[in-house]
């Protein structure tokens, strides 16, 4: 874990399965020095980081506090539900992240809005990731955020082959593209999207 000054904290949280929370929270972690905590005990994130550098809360095991934390660069990956450990990582974070595919779709958004709502009681620093996007769906997506009224920002991760290489490597997207040729070709979109949104949280 990063002993730099207060060190970054994030969350990435959605009530709805299958948003790609857990392969986000991998691929920003595998960009820089950062732990990953979760208290999903099956979670996939042990396949791609190393073991040093993710917790698995079992359902007795206390979070850490703020102050065992200080220095250290976290991503919060709870699983679908938010217990009291969850609840106090997303007041320590700097930002909570919120994945959606699929946005208009009627269970996608009405999980969408709850997420949102949820966080909303606890922190109000909010990014939205329109996740496994494709261009024209991510345009429709912008619109009727828009159109709902939210100011969050937003940002697009289209659906890559880059992340399934990642998880089964255990390497960063960015380092996928120094092979050249046609991974630098299919993958570089990707990787600008993701690094855009790792400035951000960066900030």
């Amino acid at each position: 874990m990063a002993k730099k000054d207060n060190g970054k904290k994030i969350t990435i949280y959605t009530l709805k399965g299958g948003e790609g929370k857990t392969t986000l929270a991998c691929a920003i972690a595998l960009e820089g020095d950062w732990a990953i905590i979760t208290n999903d005990v099956h979670s996939d994130l042990t396949t791609a980081i190393k073991e040093e550098s993710y917790l698995v809360l079992d359902p007795h095991h206390p979070l850490p506090t703020k102050e065992e934390l200080h220095g250290a660069n976290i991503i919060f990956d709870p699983g679908g539900f938010l217990d009291e450990r969850m609840i106090d990582a997303i007041k320590m974070s700097d930002y909570v992240i919120i994945p959606v595919t699929e946005f208009g779709k009627k269970l996608n958004t009405e999980r969408f809005i709850a997420s949102v709502f949820e966080i909303e009681q606890h922190n109000k620093n909010i990014v939205i990731v329109l996740n496994k996007i494709t261009d024209d769906s991510a345009k429709m997506a912008k619109e009727e955020l828009k159109r709902q009224k939210y100011t969050y920002p937003v940002f697009e991760i289209k659906k890559n082959e880059a992340f399934e290489i990642m998880l089964n490597e255990g390497v960063a997207i960015s380092e996928i593209i120094k092979r050249g040729g046609l991974f630098k070709r299919w993958f570089s979109q990707v990787d600008t999207q993701l690094q855009k949104l790792i400035k951000h949280i960066n900030q």
